[in-house]
């Protein structure tokens, strides 16, 4: 991905056959500003690795030499910076040094436990297998979801937004959790007034729905 550049970055840059401007370092400034022999100073801040190659390319063009060639290296970056808290030995604010860092390896580097960074790395897979179709079809299980839990015996409303249900009963909930659970469907409670809270997974499908809806209509008569 091509990120800005922002205050405190560190840049390598070359221009073919101009040896004023070859393995040239330099660092982003607060301003958000770079300068460069010959061209002086161009503001970096929020222009990506191309954006700013093409003004540099754009300057040198337009004065000292024709079609010039730019190359850039990301040596750090140094503005985009991952707040770590919690339980780790160092919490505090760590710099993503590259393209390629995770949030694990921000968890290392504070000092991070085994237990919390398998934990992240799992959040992080669901992260990344979430798409617009899977999005599309929790919207439409939370819709099935809503709308069969509103035609039960005992329920009063339902609320809640995708597949985070609750619905709001004219009973004691705790003997209805424990006879669903007999049935082999799980379910929570949350608080007064009783709240019976389902919470299935992104993954789940349309016949699992109407599935755990059958065994609440015979739990809730």
């Amino acid at each position: 991905m091509d990120y800005p550049f922002g205050p405190g970055d560190t840049i390598e840059v070359s221009v073919a056959a101009l040896a004023e401007i070859t393995n040239k370092v330099v660092r982003v400034s607060r301003a958000g500003t770079i300068t460069l022999p010959l061209i002086g100073k161009i503001h970096a801040g929020g222009l990506t690795e191309e954006g700013l190659s093409e003004e540099i390319r754009r300057r040198l063009a337009a004065e000292y030499m024709h079609d010039p060639q730019v190359n850039l290296l990301v040596r750090e970056y140094r503005s985009r910076q991952v707040a770590v808290v919690g339980a780790v030995e160092k919490p505090g604010l760590y710099s993503l040094g590259s393209d390629t860092d995770t949030l694990l390896d921000m968890i290392s580097l504070a000092g991070g436990s085994e237990l919390p960074s398998v934990a992240c790395a799992a959040a992080c897979a669901v992260v990344e297998s979430i798409d617009d179709a899977l999005l599309a079809d929790v919207l439409d299980r939370g819709e099935q979801l809503v709308d069969g839990l509103s035609s039960l015996p005992g329920v009063e409303y339902v609320r809640g937004r995708g597949l985070m249900v609750a619905a709001v009963l004219d009973r004691d909930v705790a003997p209805v959790v424990d006879a669903c659970r007999e049935e082999g469907l799980l379910v929570l409670t949350a608080g007064a007034p009783p709240v019976l809270r389902l919470l299935p997974p992104l993954v789940v499908s349309e016949a699992e729905v109407e599935q755990a809806l059958a065994i609440l209509a015979d739990v809730l008569r």
